[in-house]
C-alpha cells in the first residue's frame, strides 16, 4: 500500500454475508419506483457493516492528525452502525494515487475522485474493464434520497455515467451557485444611496466611494471593487462583476446556429472589455488588479477599505470571514450580498449555474454488500433529525445542547472540527445550509443571499457538465486562465497597451489558428452526444 494512504480507524466488526448484484438499468437514468425512503443503514444488524473509503484530506491539518477516538467518526458510527475505515490522500497526489491503486488492482471499497468523476483518461480502462460497480439498480432500490438530491440531467453526465450505466455518486455542494457580490451596506447608508440595481447605479456607487473618505483615514485608498489577479486559480469567479450583465462568461459555452460557441470569442466581449477599462481608468478597481492574490485581497478587505468584492455567500454569516462579527480592523462594517447589475433585458445573470458536484465517489465491483453503502449515504440525505443534526451541528453535548427541543450551540463549540462532520465525512457540504443558518445570528442574510443567487444564474444546460475540450486541455493558452491568450489580451486592453478592436480581433484570429476551431468541433460533438 502506498505510504500516502493512511488508515485512521481500525477495522471493527464483520462484513455482512449476504450480497446484492449490482445490475445496471438499460436506461441512462434510474427509475422513480417507490422504495425504502430514508432507510437507516444496517439498523437491524448487531454487528456494524464495515467498508473502506479513500478520499482527499482537503489539505486540512485536522484530518492529517485524525485520532482513532475522534468524537465525530465515532458518533457517526454510533448513529449508523457503519464502521468506515478512512484512507486519506493528499489532494495534490490524487491522480498519482488513483493511478497506482488501479494499476495494482488495490482498490478500496469506495474511491473518491475529483469533480470530473469517471470522465478522466486514467479511469477509462478501469470503468470499461468492470473495476467499478454500476449503481442504477442499487440507487433505485436504496437511494431515493440521493436520486432526489441530484439534478436529473446530472445522472446522464460523463462525470457519473457511461453507456447508460451510473458509476458515480456525487458529493454535493450547498447548491449549484453560491457566489455573490459583497457590498458595504454601511457605506451605502452613509452615502444615502439605495441598493444598486442597474449598471449606472453601481457605477455611481463606485464613483461616490472614490470621492469620499469613507474609511476616515484621510487617504484616497478606498477600492470600490476588488479584483483578483490569479485568474488561473479563481477561473474568474472572483472577478465576474459585469460578465452576467453582458451574458458572457469566459470559459463558458453555448449552442449557437447548430454548433458549440465559446463566450471568449463572442464579439460582444468588446463591450465587456470596454467597461472594465473604464473602471480601471476611473480607479473603480484596485490598480494591482492583475497581480493581487486572494490573500492580498483578504488583507485589504480586513482594513475596511473595500467597497465590494465577490465571494461565497456563507462567508457573510457569523462563522464566515466577512460577517459583522468578522475581524475587521475598523468597527461598524456591515455587508449585504447582492447579485450585480440587472441586464438590459431585465434579467439577473450574475454567474453561470454550476453542476453542484464537488467530488465523485465510485464503488469497487469487489465490494461486499454495496447496498449498505448506498443506504449509508441515503440516510445522510434523509432529513431525519439524527442525521441532519449531526451534519449541521455536530455532536450533542460537545457542540450543541437541546433545551425543550430547541438546539443551542455550546458556549465553546468545537468550530475547528466543523470541516470534519460538515464536509469530510458526508456526500454533501452542509456548511451554510438552512440548518446551520437557523442558528447563525446572521443566518437570515446568508439564506436570503443563497436564495437570490440561485435566481440570478445563467444555466447553460448540458454544457455545464462538459469537460474542457481535449485541444484546450493540451493547449492551455486557448483557455482563459493565467498565461492564456484571453488573459493576455484582457490585460493589454484594460491597461491601455493595445487598442480594443485590434487586440480582440487579433486574439480571435490567433485563438482559432492555434487550435480553437478544433476545440469548437470537439465541443460540438460532445454536446450532440450528451444533450440527447
Amino acid at each position: 500500500m502506498p505510504r500516502k494512504w493512511i488508515v485512521v480507524t481500525a477495522a471493527a466488526g464483520l462484513l455482512m454475508t449476504s450480497a446484492l448484484a449490482g445490475c445496471s438499468s438499460k436506461k441512462g437514468e434510474p427509475s422513480s419506483a417507490p422504495t425504502e425512503k430514508g432507510a437507516s443503514p444496517t439498523a437491524a444488524n448487531k454487528q456494524p457493516y464495515s467498508f473502506t473509503w479513500a478520499l482527499s484530506n482537503e489539505n486540512t491539518t485536522y484530518i492529517r492528525e485524525l485520532k482513532p477516538d475522534d468524537p465525530y467518526t465515532n458518533e457517526l458510527k454510533k448513529l449508523t452502525n457503519v464502521d468506515v475505515k478512512y484512507s486519506w490522500y493528499e489532494t495534490a497526489d490524487r491522480e498519482k494515487i488513483i493511478s497506482t491503486r488501479i494499476a495494482s488492482n488495490d482498490l478500496p471499497d469506495v474511491l473518491q475522485l475529483a469533480d470530473t468523476g469517471i470522465n478522466n483518461p486514467i479511469l477509462t480502462s478501469a470503468v470499461d474493464g468492470g473495476a467499478f460497480l454500476p449503481l442504477n439498480d442499487l440507487l433505485d432500490k436504496y437511494g431515493q434520497n440521493i436520486l432526489k438530491a441530484v439534478p436529473k440531467e446530472a445522472w446522464s453526465s460523463p462525470q457519473l455515467s457511461r453507456n447508460g450505466k451510473i458509476y458515480g455518486i456525487p458529493k454535493l455542494a450547498i447548491q449549484a451557485a453560491t457566489k455573490g457580490l459583497f457590498v458595504r451596506q454601511d457605506w451605502l447608508d452613509k452615502l444615502k444611496l439605495k441598493t444598486p440595481q442597474t449598471f449606472d447605479e453601481y457605477m455611481a456607487f463606485f464613483d461616490a466611494i472614490k470621492k469620499t473618505d469613507l474609511n476616515g483615514n484621510g487617504k484616497n485608498d478606498e477600492v470600490p471593487f476588488s479584483f483578483v489577479g490569479d485568474v488561473s486559480l479563481t477561473n474568474w469567479a472572483y472577478n465576474s462583476l459585469l460578465e452576467g450583465y453582458y451574458g458572457l462568461f469566459p470559459g463558458q459555452w453555448k449552442w449557437v446556429n447548430g454548433k458549440a460557441a465559446p463566450d471568449q470569442i463572442d464579439p460582444r466581449i468588446k463591450e465587456l472589455l470596454a467597461s472594465y477599462k473604464m473602471m480601471y481608468d476611473k480607479g473603480y478597481v484596485n490598480q494591482d488588479m492583475f497581480t493581487a492574490l486572494l490573500k492580498d485581497r483578504f488583507a485589504r478587505i480586513m482594513t475596511g477599505s473595500v467597497g465590494s468584492f465577490i465571494h461565497d455567500a456563507p462567508q457573510a454569516g457569523a462563522n464566515g470571514s466577512y460577517g459583522s462579527t468578522g475581524k475587521y480592523e475598523t468597527s461598524g462594517v456591515r455587508v449585504s450580498v447582492l447579485t450585480g447589475p440587472t441586464a438590459p433585458d431585465g434579467k439577473k445573470r450574475f454567474q453561470p449555474l454550476g453542476t453542484g458536484i464537488l467530488r465523485v465517489n465510485v464503488i469497487s465491483a469487489k465490494t461486499k454488500n454495496p447496498e449498505e453503502i448506498i443506504k449509508y449515504w441515503d440516510w445522510m440525505l434523509s432529513g431525519k433529525p439524527e442525521a441532519s443534526n449531526f451534519f449541521a451541528y455536530g455532536v450533542e453535548g460537545l457542540d450543541y445542547t437541546k433545551d425543550n427541543g430547541t438546539i443551542k450551540y455550546a458556549d465553546k463549540r468545537v468550530a475547528a472540527n466543523s470541516v470534519v462532520y460538515q464536509y469530510m465525512l458526508t456526500i454533501k457540504d452542509w456548511r451554510g445550509g438552512k440548518e446551520t443558518n437557523a442558528l447563525d445570528p446572521e443566518g437570515a442574510v446568508v439564506q436570503k443571499a443563497l436564495d437570490e443567487i440561485l435566481t440570478a444564474t445563467d444555466d447553460r444546460g448540458m454544457f455545464k457538465y462538459m469537460p474542457v475540450p481535449a485541444t484546450i486541455a493540451k493547449n492551455p493558452q486557448l483557455g482563459v486562465g493565467d498565461g492564456s491568450l484571453y488573459a493576455d489580451m484582457f490585460a493589454k486592453v484594460v491597461l491601455g497597451r493595445e487598442p480594443l478592436d485590434a487586440a480582440f480581433d487579433n486574439y480571435v484570429k490567433t485563438w482559432k489558428a492555434q487550435g480553437g476551431d478544433k476545440a469548437i468541433e470537439e465541443a460540438t460533438a460532445w454536446y450532440q452526444t450528451y444533450s440527447k
